[in-house]
């Protein structure tokens, strides 16, 4: 659980009384208050000095759904991080009275900060305008955030990092040059000492460790989980961000004053796919992500090497917002065409018709065999070299750590193998006449879709000098 549990029984649509939107803006800066107060039982500063000359970062993210920690460290230095991590389940942060006001003002002039930005102004008017001018993406006032206490802000991020049980520890990198855990017994030791201890309020005997209160104490390649009572939060509890796709076309310009003046513009393409059953749901998902790879080499080409009129574009996939209960029983998410180009005439004009008849282009005619050769060698290869990253196993195991399969099976190896192969039955099957009929499923003729585009404000003629 994330962000959400605090908008529970407000439907789509329906707009929040003052409270439960006063709610959720304090549970949105409660990482702030307490990265500025300290998360881990000292001050940032204080921090900062026991940490020189190390190399170990742990940082924490409450996001809607989900929270989670997490940071690099040298091998010698790891040792470090599972101290910080049990600090940080075990402080409560607290702001003193005669600290308040300077935080608070700290954070205040952040929130002002973002406010000002031109990009996070466009950002938060797409998040907007896509997700049916719900509340839950409604932009910040300096108001809203004077009228919050910041003892509440911390008291809720103090909750998201209460229970080491509800949480899953996943550790990757060279664990034998780790001082003492160079086998499995003294990293088990390790995990026990810093984690398996935590105590958490409420659970019993305060004085017992998180052990004895029903957690393993340990953690393994079966993906136990270290902590107390080992309550990850049931999938049907989360509370899903009322929000609702766009059905009709939008053509919007944001202005704003800038530095340096660039045009951004996102065309946003609201999809969908059928979540159950399972098969079915992991097959789709990665026929659309190939849609999407297809469509981005498409615009790369005619956008860049063609015309010249861009300097990046992307075409990315997110189901971020939909919950994972699936409340609407369908996956809802939505395809992103960026581009940033030269400010002012009507170039983002032309490039937003541009992107849309290209997706038309993809549903009704067959793509040439070389463009399928050459989308899918550069997978392979991309494929190839990610799997000598260390981020592309975290990833892996954390996508499988979360997935449904492993919900089902309580088994890595196979919420692992079952993406694998469904990954490659679908690459094995992709054709020009298969991916057109893709781009046919995912997309309706007369697809609905937002572009709007951030430029810069126009100047003012200034005044002839007498």
């Amino acid at each position: 659980g994330g962000i959400s549990q605090v908008v529970g029984g407000i439907k789509a649509g329906q707009d929040p009384t003052q409270g439960e939107m006063q709610r959720l803006r304090t549970a949105k800066v409660g990482s702030l208050f307490a990265s500025d107060i300290g998360m881990f039982g000292v001050k940032p500063p204080l921090l900062s000095d026991a940490l020189a000359g190390l190399r170990c970062h742990v940082s924490t993210s409450v996001k809607n759904y989900m929270r989670s920690f997490g940071g690099e460290q040298s091998s010698s230095d790891f040792e470090t991080s599972l101290r910080m991590v049990h600090q940080l389940f075990r402080t409560e942060v607290k702001a003193v009275d005669e600290e308040l006001t300077t935080i608070k003002q700290i954070v205040r002039e952040a929130i002002q900060n973002q406010i000002r930005d031109p990009v996070t102004k466009y950002v938060e008017r797409l998040k907007f305008v896509n997700y049916g001018k719900s509340f839950y993406f409604r932009p910040w006032t300096l108001a809203e955030f004077d009228a919050i206490k910041a003892a509440e802000s911390c008291e809720f991020f103090s909750e998201c990092f209460h229970n080491p049980g509800e949480f899953t520890v996943i550790v990757l990198g060279d664990l034998d040059e780790i001082p003492g855990a160079s086998d499995d017994k003294g990293f088990l030791r390790l995990m026990e000492k810093y984690l398996g201890s935590i105590r958490v309020p409420g659970s019993g005997d305060e004085k017992e460790s998180a052990i004895a209160n029903g957690g393993t104490g340990g953690v393994g390649g079966d993906g136990t989980h270290l902590g107390a009572c080992n309550l990850p939060m049931d999938v049907s509890k989360i509370v899903p961000i009322p929000f609702k796709q766009p059905e009709d076309s939008l053509r919007e310009t944001v202005r704003a004053q800038m530095v340096d003046p660039i045009s951004m513009t996102q065309v946003t393409v609201p999809v969908g796919i059928e979540p159950f059953p399972l098969e079915h749901a992991m097959n789709e998902s990665f026929w659309i992500t190939f849609c999407c790879t297809l469509l981005e080499n498409r615009l790369m080409r005619e956008m860049r090497f063609s015309r010249g009129e861009i300097y990046s574009v992307s075409v990315t996939l997110s189901f971020a917002v939909e919950s994972p209960s699936f409340p609407t029983g369908r996956a809802r998410g939505d395809m992103a065409i960026s581009f940033s180009c030269e400010p002012g005439g009507n170039a983002a004009d032309k490039l937003v018709k541009l992107a849309v008849d290209e997706v038309q282009s993809l549903r009704s005619v067959p793509v040439a065999q070389d463009e399928i050769d050459s989308m899918l060698e550069t997978e392979r290869r991309g494929y190839e070299v990610a799997q000598e990253e260390n981020s592309f196993w975290q990833d892996c195991l954390i996508t499988a750590c979360q997935s449904r399969k492993y919900r089902e099976t309580k088994d890595l190896d196979a919420a692992y193998s079952f993406k694998e192969d469904t990954r490659r039955r679908v690459i094995a099957s992709i054709t020009p006449e298969t991916m057109r009929d893709a781009f046919q499923k995912f997309f309706k003729e007369d697809f609905a879709y937002t572009a709007i585009t951030l430029e810069p404000e126009a100047k003012q003629p200034e005044d002839p000098k007498e």
